[in-house]
């Protein structure tokens, strides 16, 4: 979402070509939908799979028929096992042991050799600046060979999550070490090979430069994922708790925590009260969250901002890096936050201002009921709220910042 974001806001100030892999079908089919959002940019799927085998030709009758009779003899004969589905998660109640000391999720493969020759002959074309972004793309930068000015636009500073995330774990295996410590090196390695980074905010900034002094770092916040703002004139109490999140592990540490240590103390005060999970978790991820029955998992919604209306959002991150797209959605939904330290960091806006924060189980859950249901305190967040995000999060603001560091990393006289 931030990258569409800000090639919205950039397609009319630029000439951009967008070269993306294309890991299966439906990823090409999205470059349709990216072509009618995006008009202004070139887009290029680059297929990095195979396809499907054709369908095989029906079967005659007799076999068709002997091939029911043998599938239904054997799943009379090895009938498959009983299985709970009275919920509408979709998933069984059967104990699941969790994962509790996963290891960093490691971003640095090897790319398909399919994208990799498709980027080699954009090059040859010939472009003032090749802009690679996420660290899976990081890799890029080898086979610039100096063609363009390169610029990495850095989503989230691995070395800072995979720090954070190994100080969580309850016992750091060997493995977990390894993959830290690697990725440390090779996302120092693979950054002095850029001209300069982007980081979405101060504090990254910072992070970053004490990493690799070596790389010019420049600071450019991506836009708000939406554009349409409510008015503090229709803002109700709230009625429901929502968090908004893939099942990505640091958003599972975070749930797992606010379900044993916070949910408690609400359900405790607002026994009526109801939580909501928008985004894709697997039946797996849904299991490890304690009193998941509790929970409503409404997977994929098409309008963030209805799914939003009306609702408290919870941010109870304590592992990672990088700006929250989220909390810019609830901004820019009108929907109030409540987060720790680590869920905020980065952006713009003022704790008890633009949102609350707590870093406890008691502070945090004080804070839900609270703006939960002082209408008054709520109408002061959001309205503070929006103005923020107007200032710092519009296309107009990120285009414009955008267009001064393409200019800073073009006029650099330094030879390529």
């Amino acid at each position: 979402m931030s990258q569409y974001r800000s090639l919205e806001a950039l397609q009319a100030s630029c000439e951009i070509t967008l070269l993306f892999p294309a890991h299966c079908y439906d990823h090409e089919q999205d470059a349709a939908v990216l072509r009618e959002q995006l008009p202004r940019v070139r887009i290029v799927p680059v297929r990095c799979y195979e396809p499907p085998l054709p369908p095989s030709p029906p079967l005659p009758p007799a076999k068709l028929t002997l091939r029911r009779f043998v599938g239904g003899l054997l799943r009379k004969m090895f009938p498959p096992p009983n299985r709970n589905s009275g919920n509408s998660a979709g998933f069984d109640r059967e104990t699941v042991k969790v994962d509790l000391d996963p290891v960093p999720y490691y971003p640095f493969r090897n790319l398909h050799p399919h994208f990799i020759a498709a980027v080699d002959r954009e090059l040859d074309i010939g472009y003032d600046i090749f802009q690679a972004e996420f660290c899976e793309m990081l890799s890029l930068g080898l086979i610039v060979a100096r063609r363009a000015k390169m610029l990495f636009i850095h989503h989230q500073l691995h070395f800072i999550y995979a720090e954070r995330l190994i100080k969580s774990l309850q016992n750091r295996s060997s493995h977990a070490w390894y993959l830290a410590n690697r990725m440390r090196y090779e996302e120092r390695a693979f950054l002095e090979i850029f001209d300069a980074a982007v980081v979405f905010s101060e504090v990254d900034a910072k992070l970053l430069k004490d990493f690799c002094p070596e790389v010019q770092v420049e600071v450019s916040p991506f836009p708000s994922p939406d554009s349409r703002h409510p008015t503090c004139e229709t803002i109700q109490d709230c009625e429901a708790f929502v968090l908004l999140s893939s099942d990505y592990h640091p958003n599972v540490d975070g749930f797992i925590w606010f379900m044993e240590a916070v949910w408690p103390l609400i359900k405790a005060k607002r026994p009526f009260s109801r939580i909501e999970v928008v985004g894709k978790w697997s039946p797996d991820k849904c299991r490890q969250i304690p009193c998941f029955q509790e929970v409503h998992f409404m997977g994929y919604v098409d309008n963030i901002s209805k799914a939003l209306k009306n609702k408290l959002m919870i941010v109870p991150l304590r592992v990672g890096s990088g700006i929250r797209t989220k909390i810019l959605a609830a901004w820019s939904a009108g929907c109030p936050v409540v987060s720790t330290s680590i869920g905020a960091e980065g952006l713009y806006g003022e704790n008890g201002k633009d949102f609350i924060l707590a870093n406890d189980a008691n502070t945090f859950a004080e804070a839900c009921l609270s703006l939960s249901t002082d209408k008054q305190r709520k109408k002061h967040i959001v309205s503070s709220a929006l103005k923020t995000v107007e200032k710092y999060y519009s296309l107009n603001a990120v285009c414009q910042k955008r267009l001064s560091i393409y200019k800073k990393l073009t006029s650099d006289s330094r030879p390529l």
